[in-house]
């Protein structure tokens, strides 16, 4: 794989500066620009055109989303990674709206171990969508609420996908330990 160029932008000036340290430590990472709001995070996005943005939820002068909004619209295939504190699924459904390939939607309580950012990173480079187990747990925790209600349950299978989409395995992991074709 060539190198991946990758904008880091967060208000939070140790917060930046972890991720960079972070992703710097990966040979075929390049963290090409580094901002601290959202004017700034935009435009590094448009003149470096780095592979992957990753992205505070909450920043000032453009938020998180409106800047992953428009690096999309701008080039679908910058790939975007929001970091958040927040998991409200309003943010999460907010980021995933134009659809999820080349998303993750993650939350900072889950990065204490610095292999996790990465894989996030590495995952949305290589088109594939990635939620945070706890977001995925409220989603299932809504879905199971719903279908309790129509009493129409998840099958074996769709159990399957949700469960291992939890413990962090991503597409072709799932498909191939289940069987199914991707």
């Amino acid at each position: 794989m060539s190198e991946l160029r990758i904008l880091v932008a967060d208000d939070n000036q140790f917060m930046r500066t972890a991720y960079k340290r972070i992703l710097d430590t990966q040979d075929d990472f390049e963290v090409v620009g580094v901002a601290s709001d959202g004017d700034e995070a935009l435009t590094m996005a448009i003149d470096l055109l780095p592979d992957v943005a990753v992205l505070d939820v909450r920043m000032p002068k453009k938020d998180g989303i409106a800047v992953a909004h428009y690096i999309t619209a701008c080039d679908p295939q910058i790939g975007i990674v929001m970091i958040s504190a927040y998991d409200d699924l309003a943010f999460v459904s907010a980021i995933m709206k134009n659809g999820a390939s080349r998303k993750a939607y993650i939350l900072k309580n889950s990065l204490d171990d610095i292999s996790e950012l990465i894989r996030v990173v590495e995952a949305v480079a290589k088109g594939q969508a990635v939620l945070d187990g706890a977001i995925v747990q409220n989603l299932l925790a809504i879905y199971r609420r719903r279908t309790a209600a129509q009493s129409t349950p998840l099958t074996d299978t769709e159990e399957g996908v949700l469960q291992l989409m939890l413990e962090g395995y991503d597409e072709s992991e799932i498909s191939q330990t289940l069987g199914l074709p991707l």
